[in-house]
């Protein structure tokens, strides 16, 4: 496979990533994505929240929170939609 240049070659494109012409995600993605084990959760215990309300509160007032909060509330609703999905709830 083939793509070009911003000068107007031809620089190939590796299909390490591509399956079937659609991207796959990297089987390690979570693992790097979660730096700090329980931080969410702890926060969430300090609003004396679950981390799932936590995430919800979080989202729906961005301003109030930092980044980093706003990263890993969405991080934790990802990872519940993953194990619903997983578990056949969703």
């Amino acid at each position: 496979m083939q793509g070009a240049t911003s000068d107007g070659g031809i620089a190939p494109i590796y299909k390490s990533n591509y399956q079937g012409g659609k991207k796959k995600m990297a089987g390690n993605w979570i693992k790097g994505a979660i730096k700090h084990p329980g931080s969410f959760t702890k926060q969430a215990e300090a609003h004396k929240m679950t981390p799932a309300e936590f995430a919800e509160h979080v989202t729906s007032h961005e301003g109030d929170f930092s980044e980093k909060t706003v990263k890993r509330a969405n991080l934790d609703k990802t990872l519940a939609r993953m194990r619903a999905k997983k578990d056949g709830g969703g």
